[in-house]
């Protein structure tokens, strides 16, 4: 390919991105919301989440509630008092996001050998979202603030945040008695409609209580080995998601996360960069995502850990 042909790509390229982003590199908001999509249907922890679209970085995340006895004994004529109507209580998840900033250089070189050429921009922008989805699951699971790793201490995760409700396992392997006390540690308030639960954790875990599973069950655990069939600890599912570190404490050892996925809340800055740069010299051409995007739980309170199960 001549370098005039890869021109005419760089600038169909170039008006390809224009054609979404504003003057400033901004995602169109209808751009912004699908790259926000692609990201979470690339993670299957996200997608079981609650992720909602923010107007600024910081911002109170509305939620309702409804306090105290709502029904009252009925006196024939007489209304309820005042005091005895029920209200709507509003309160908030105060999620603050934080930036993120992924690049991605094509020399030359990737565009004139490349086979798709003209549409390799679109290939590389689908590609990147999904990586991204995955980076944002990482911090979502691991973020911790005192974490020495730069890109995981900027904010808390899932596993940083859940501190109320614990459960220690002591380097043993998951079973159904470690689930029962992780289950009887979520107020009932939360567990009273199970089938919202959800036990989160590596899919190295999920497999290794299934084999421990068949192999008390005779044909039916045959059928556990043979079939992706979900399994449960007393009708709560397993999610195994891939990506959950294995490593967290001393040997090889991971945590679990019991509670109703949609209580804990992902949050994006709707203001997505997305820009090119493009270095004559050096022959390449670099791609630039900057995005923010948080973490909090709706109701911590919610939330059981589990810590410290063997997954070798």
């Amino acid at each position: 390919m001549t370098t005039l042909e890869n021109d005419r790509l760089l600038e169909k390229a170039d008006t390809a991105l224009s054609a979404f982003t504003t003057d400033d590199g901004l995602l169109q908001p209808d751009k912004a919301n699908k790259f926000i999509q692609e990201a979470v249907v690339s993670s299957k922890l996200l997608s079981l989440l609650r992720v909602d679209g923010m107007k600024k970085p910081e911002m109170i995340l509305p939620k309702l509630g409804i306090s105290g006895r709502v029904a009252h004994a009925a006196e024939h004529g007489v209304a309820l008092t005042a005091a005895q109507r029920a209200s709507l209580v509003p309160s908030g998840v105060n999620m603050t996001t934080k930036e993120f900033v992924a690049e991605i250089d094509l020399n030359d070189g990737i565009m004139e050998d490349n086979i798709e050429r003209q549409s390799l921009w679109t290939t590389v922008k689908t590609m990147m979202s999904k990586r991204i989805g995955r980076d944002i699951q990482e911090n979502v699971i691991e973020g911790d603030t005192t974490s020495s790793d730069v890109d995981l201490k900027a904010f808390d995760g899932m596993l940083a945040l859940a501190t109320s409700h614990t459960h220690d396992a002591s380097t043993t392997a998951f079973s159904l008695d470690h689930g029962e006390s992780m289950m009887e540690l979520v107020p009932e308030e939360y567990a009273e409609d199970e089938s919202k639960l959800r036990f989160l954790t590596t899919p190295t875990l999920e497999r290794k209580y299934r084999k421990a599973l068949a192999a008390r069950m005779g044909a039916l655990g045959d059928a556990l080995l043979t079939s992706k069939r979900p399994i449960a600890v007393m009708g709560v599912p397993i999610v195994g998601i891939g990506g959950w570190p294995k490593d967290l404490h001393a040997g090889s050892s991971t945590d679990v996360i019991l509670m109703p996925p949609k209580l804990a809340r992902v949050g994006f800055w709707r203001q997505i960069r997305m820009e090119m740069d493009r270095d004559k010299r050096a022959r390449t051409t670099y791609h630039i995502w900057s995005y923010r995007v948080g973490f909090m739980y709706e109701e911590e309170d919610a939330v059981a850990k589990g810590y410290d199960f063997l997954v070798s």
